[in-house]
């Protein structure tokens, strides 16, 4: 048995076809020379009468058309003719498309450069003490600010402002903040410290007075002197005549605010309750709310409770904050 098949032995496709030899090739062929020389044929080989020989061979190759099944053509043939009998149908679609796209009026983009840095300012405008992730309890803030007189605004911290809000009623809300007295004490401090505008400099000693006070459980004292430092600071900005302040500061529609008047406006609109005036000849209950009249005019020792003492405390700091933000506006 020879290394290579008969003619018409098929060759075992688990072993490596045999390397081509030059006894391959005609004695007198390029590609035998080639091999001759230790080496395959390379270009240096394409001499006209190689080039000659391969023409020859080439013109007795078999026609490979003839390989391929007919049914194969046929469905390629079939194919070529749908895709061809699309484009014709398609192509009047296309051409109307592109009629009445030309008609359509052409829009011309806003320059939205800077559009980033403007909503930055905006965001930067609004209460960094709210928790704004939560819609439903931001709606509840208005009414408790304006309605009960509880300042929500600068302070407290907003974990508190979201436990405020949750609770059922003032008196729930009331209880919230006495929870967290210390840390609300060192809320007013830390608001207190960023107030640098001229005119209110000068309340700044008697603010701190109040903190220290309060700290310390004077709550009486507390109250007494922050409802003083307020009523100063807003006589002096705003107006002295209490009915023009409380119309003033009083918001009707909270839906007009713009954000970049939201922040200054919801914290004045506290202002409102802390003007409720009451006399004794008047034959009904004092406020139970902090009132500026009772806490001056009529000290009444059921007026002077840790609760109020802590609203007039947290009211104090926000107007001051409030009013610094009102002078430095343009």
């Amino acid at each position: 048995m020879t290394d290579r098949p008969d003619d018409g032995e098929t060759p075992d496709p688990q072993k490596e076809p045999a390397p081509r030899r030059a006894d391959d090739d005609p004695a007198d062929s390029p590609t035998r020379q080639g091999w001759e020389r230790g080496r395959p044929p390379g270009p240096e080989d394409l001499t006209p009468e190689f080039i000659e020989v391969m023409a020859k061979a080439v013109a007795k190759w078999t026609d490979y058309s003839k390989l391929v099944s007919p049914g194969l053509l046929n469905a390629a043939t079939q194919v070529s003719a749908q895709v061809a009998a699309v484009s014709k149908a398609v192509e009047p679609m296309l051409i109307n498309l592109q009629k009445s796209l030309a008609n359509l009026p052409k829009i011309t983009l806003p320059d939205m450069t800077g559009v980033g840095a403007v909503i930055d300012r905006l965001i930067a405008k609004l209460p960094p003490n709210w928790p704004m992730g939560d819609p439903n309890l931001i709606e509840k803030v208005f009414s408790i600010v304006q309605d009960e007189g509880i300042p929500l605004v600068w302070v407290p911290r907003k974990e508190i402002v979201r436990q405020v809000l949750q609770a059922a009623n003032r008196d729930e809300r009331i209880k919230v903040l006495l929870a967290h007295r210390d840390d609300i004490i060192q809320d007013c401090r830390d608001v207190l410290a960023k107030i640098s505008d001229g005119d209110l400099v000068s309340q700044l000693p008697l603010a701190t007075n109040v903190i220290n006070a309060f700290a310390d459980g004077h709550d009486e004292a507390a109250q007494s002197l922050a409802v003083v430092i307020t009523e100063t600071v807003v006589s002096r900005t705003i107006d002295r005549d209490y009915k023009k302040v409380k119309n003033a500061v009083k918001i009707d529609d909270w839906g007009d605010l713009s954000v970049a008047e939201l922040r200054l406006r919801t914290a004045l609109a506290a202002i409102g309750p802390f003007y409720a005036a009451w006399f004794p000849s008047w034959g009904t209950p004092a406020p139970p709310a902090l009132s500026r009249h009772v806490t001056v005019h009529q000290a009444d020792v059921g007026h002077y409770t840790a609760g109020n003492s802590l609203v007039a405390v947290m009211l104090m700091t926000s107007i001051l904050r409030a009013i610094q933000e009102l002078h430095e506006q343009p």
